[in-house]
């Protein structure tokens, strides 16, 4: 049951957003993503207990972004979140990179048997991933209609996250069968 609430608590507002977008405008779909992620924060310490510190993250960046979007009554600041927060991961990761991973390995304790070579080659791929996404963000919302954008951010970084996923995890797994011959 907890993983069907986090689930539901994880999607429900690119879902909120996409739909009250549809419905109505990129306002309203702005406010509606920022009292679902914030109805998501309370599941998540009242149902669910424990709030993973990535998810609060990424919550109060929606929140912050959306609500200057709001008072100021201009999108850009909603629609450049996408490339603030790639922009800032890909910094972190390049920065990391000169710490030999000791930020990657606490944040993702599964990647701390995995050989320093492989180590570096992926977060290379993050990294170049990172940058890549902040620009095609960029690319998408300042040269096409909001429509454009909208279906951009649901459905085309959800995919684009969810293979690049698929290729870190198949890589980890081909280096660490490699490691354990």
């Amino acid at each position: 049951m907890h993983n069907i609430i986090k689930a539901i608590s994880e999607f429900a507002p690119i879902a909120i957003f996409f739909i009250t977008y549809k419905l109505s405008s990129l306002e309203n779909a702005i406010f509606g993503i920022i009292i679902c992620s914030m109805i998501s924060l309370l599941v998540y310490k009242f149902y669910l207990k424990i709030i993973p510190k990535m998810f609060v993250l990424t919550n109060s960046i929606i929140i912050g972004f959306g609500a200057a979007s709001i008072y100021f009554h201009d999108p850009m600041f909603f629609k450049m979140k996408p490339t603030v927060c790639y922009f800032i991961l890909g910094c972190l990761l390049a920065y990391d990179r000169t710490r030999r991973h000791k930020h990657a390995i606490k944040l993702l304790p599964f990647l701390a048997d995995i050989e320093l070579k492989h180590l570096k080659i992926l977060s290379l791929f993050w990294i170049i991933y990172s940058f890549g996404c902040a620009s095609i963000n960029e690319l998408v919302w300042r040269n096409f209609a909001d429509d454009t954008w909208v279906n951009f951010k649901v459905f085309g970084l959800l995919s684009m996250n969810m293979v690049f996923m698929l290729c870190n995890i198949l890589f980890i797994n081909k280096v660490r069968k490699q490691e354990s011959e």
